[in-house]
């Protein structure tokens, strides 16, 4: 229950950099006029800030695994509601890191690229979920409900895997990719 919040945190501390740095240094041009597409250099930060949420999330295996060890009944825990909570914060983590990368294009401040990726990533998560439960606006909350992550999240994190959620997910990340990608192209005009 707590992993998303941090990850308010963590992820977009860990994505403020990654152009928003470059911009400011002056190497984002330096890049460009490598022979790297500008989306081999997006799906390159993507990749990398995934890779190094994956690595941060392989250490708390070892309490699921302290836990099954000193468990009376062993046999009574549920290997693949874990599996899929693990998926589902995976997953999480991975939209949170494209968010980050598109935030970290709009400006050449880690500041502010941390303050619009923590924005985002909050309106996203719970947002779109708060907004949906004043009931205000009659059926339109239950679609506003549905663009926020936790309906989605939730449902993985309890061990259900729905295609609509794993596709809700990656369409999210294909997404704020492509609209750091477009912000990356009016950086070179």
């Amino acid at each position: 229950n707590l992993a998303p919040i941090m990850f308010f945190i963590l992820i977009p501390a860990l994505t403020m950099r990654s152009i928003a740095e470059e911009r400011r240094t002056g190497t984002i041009e330096l890049l460009f006029t490598r022979p790297i597409s500008d989306i081999k250099i997006l799906l390159a930060k993507y990749f990398a800030g995934v890779t190094l949420l994956i690595l941060a999330i392989i250490p708390t295996v070892v309490y699921y695994i302290s836990m099954y060890q000193l468990s009376m009944e062993p046999e009574k825990f549920d290997h693949g509601a874990t599996i899929t909570s693990y998926l589902g914060l995976i997953l999480l983590g991975a939209v949170f890191v494209a968010i980050g990368i598109f935030s970290s294009s709009l400006t050449s401040s880690q500041i502010v690229a941390f303050i619009i990726s923590m924005f985002l990533c909050w309106l996203f998560f719970d947002g779109f979920n708060r907004l949906g439960a004043f009931n205000v606006m009659g059926r339109f909350d239950t679609v506003l409900q549905y663009f926020g992550m936790v309906k989605h999240y939730d449902s993985i994190r309890r061990g259900v895997i729905d295609t609509s959620d794993i596709i809700y997910f990656l369409s999210l990340i294909v997404v704020f990719i492509f609209s750091a990608l477009t912000v990356l192209k009016t950086l070179k005009k």
